[in-house]
C-alpha cells in the first residue's frame, strides 16, 4: 500500500456511500468491510493462510498496520486466536458495529468525507457521511473502470474491491449500467478471483470474499429455516 493511498476497506466504503446524502447501501456492509480489512492485512503480511492444505488463518506479524480500522481487525484476529477459518474472523469483525464507525471516522479525519446529522421521521437523529473531497473516489472509479471494462491485468487490491462491491450489489450505484451489462462476464471472472495472480496471497484473498458471503448469508438462512 503506497503512502497516502486509501485502504481496501476505505475504498469499498466510498462506493457504499451516496456522495450527496451520505447514506449507505449494501445489506452486509459490515461483513464486506471485514473481508476487505482481512484481505488488506494479508497483502501487508500481517496475516496468512496456515495448515496443510492451508484453509485457516494465522497472525504472521502482530505489528500494527498504522490504520485504525486495520489495527482493530488485527486485534480481533489476535484475540480470537490463530487457526480459525476466514469465515470465523469475518463474522467476529463484522459483528462489531463500532468498527464501521472507526472506518468512517478515518475518512472524515482525512477530509474525504464529512459528518452531518439529520432527523429520521422528525424524531430520531442519525449521522450521515456525504463526500467532502471527490478526488479519491474519482481516482478509484477510474481504476475500477479500467479493470472492469478493459482487457489488461487487474491489481490485487482492485480485484478485492470489485469482488466485494459485486457481491454487495453496489456496482450499479457507481458505474454505467450499460457498461456493467456489456462486461458482465469479465466482472464475474474478477469477482470469482479469476483475474488474481497465482500466488498464496491471492488464494487467501479469494477465500476471503467467499468467507464474507458465507458469514453474511448463513445467519439469515438459519433464521429463515429455523
Amino acid at each position: 500500500m503506497m503512502a497516502g493511498d486509501l485502504t481496501i476497506p476505505e475504498n469499498l466504503l466510498l462506493l457504499a456511500l451516496n456522495d450527496e446524502s451520505g447514506e449507505r447501501s449494501g445489506t452486509f456492509l459490515e461483513y464486506a468491510l471485514a473481508g476487505a480489512g482481512l484481505a488488506e492485512l494479508v497483502l501487508l503480511g500481517r496475516i496468512r493462510e496456515a495448515g496443510d492444505p492451508p484453509k485457516r488463518l494465522e497472525v504472521a506479524d502482530p505489528t500494527p498496520a498504522g490504520d485504525a480500522y486495520l489495527d482493530a481487525c488485527l486485534e480481533v484476529v489476535t484475540q480470537k486466536g490463530s487457526g480459525k477459518k476466514a469465515q470465523d474472523y469475518v463474522s467476529a469483525i463484522g459483528g462489531k458495529s463500532r468498527l464501521l464507525q472507526i472506518a468512517l471516522d478515518g475518512l472524515v479525519a482525512r477530509g474525504v468525507l464529512s459528518m452531518k446529522e439529520d432527523k429520521v421521521l422528525f424524531i430520531f437523529t442519525r449521522k450521515v457521511y456525504p463526500e467532502a473531497d471527490p478526488q479519491a473516489e474519482r481516482a478509484l472509479k477510474a481504476r475500477l473502470e479500467a479493470a472492469m471494462f478493459g482487457t489488461g491485468d487487474v491489481e490485487p487490491r482492485d480485484s478485492v474491491i470489485i469482488a466485494l462491491a459485486h457481491h454487495l450489489d453496489i456496482l450499479k450505484n457507481n458505474f454505467d449500467k450499460g457498461l456493467l451489462k456489456e462486461h458482465k462476464a469479465r466482472i464475474k471472472e474478477i469477482a470469482e478471483g479469476g483475474m488474481l495472480p497465482a500466488t498464496a496471497a491471492a488464494e487467501t484473498i479469494q477465500a476471503m470474499t467467499v468467507a464474507v458471503m458465507m458469514a453474511a448469508i448463513l445467519p439469515a438462512i438459519i433464521v429463515t429455516t429455523s
